[in-house]
């Protein structure tokens, strides 16, 4: 019996330092703007392109549009509550953070100053999202460091 309290006990102890370790790695300030060191980053323009550098820290161009999040049905109106993606010019798109993660969802400031512009964006790319609970089978781009414009 003291056995298994004690187990009990330290899984739950691992498990939540586990949670405070993995949150504390995987967000990112509300107005990154970091981009030193890049040159020797690699270029994400494409779906081909993330999957050749899955996992990697990396530059996403493409245009940065806002993202209706939700599992629509027949054609309902747009509802945009501040998750981005960005449109790669192959058309595909990859969602800056988790849906679920709290700084998905975008300050109005940077929404106003990218929305529809192009943009490069650093940070570690995924072919999936690898946290969280959403079912959304997109791309994803986590320890987001810095935004900029691209001429």
């Amino acid at each position: 019996m003291f056995t298994k309290i004690l187990l009990t006990v330290g899984l739950g102890i691992f498990l939540l330092a586990g949670c405070f370790y993995f949150k504390k790695n995987n967000t990112t300030t509300s107005n990154p703007t970091d981009m030193s060191n890049t040159n020797d980053l690699p270029i994400v323009k494409s779906i081909t392109d993330v999957k050749e550098h899955a996992e990697k820290e990396v530059l996403v161009e493409g245009i940065y549009e806002l993202k209706d999040m939700r599992m629509r049905r027949v054609n309902p109106p747009n509802l945009f509550k501040g998750h981005v993606e960005i449109v790669f010019e192959d058309n595909y798109s990859a969602i800056l953070l988790p849906p679920d993660n709290e700084n998905a969802i975008r300050p109005e400031e940077e929404q106003t100053k990218y929305k529809g512009k192009k943009v490069r964006v650093r940070g570690t790319i995924y072919p999936y999202i690898p946290e969280g609970e959403s079912n959304l089978d997109s791309p994803c781009l986590l320890d987001i460091k810095s935004i900029e414009l691209v001429d």
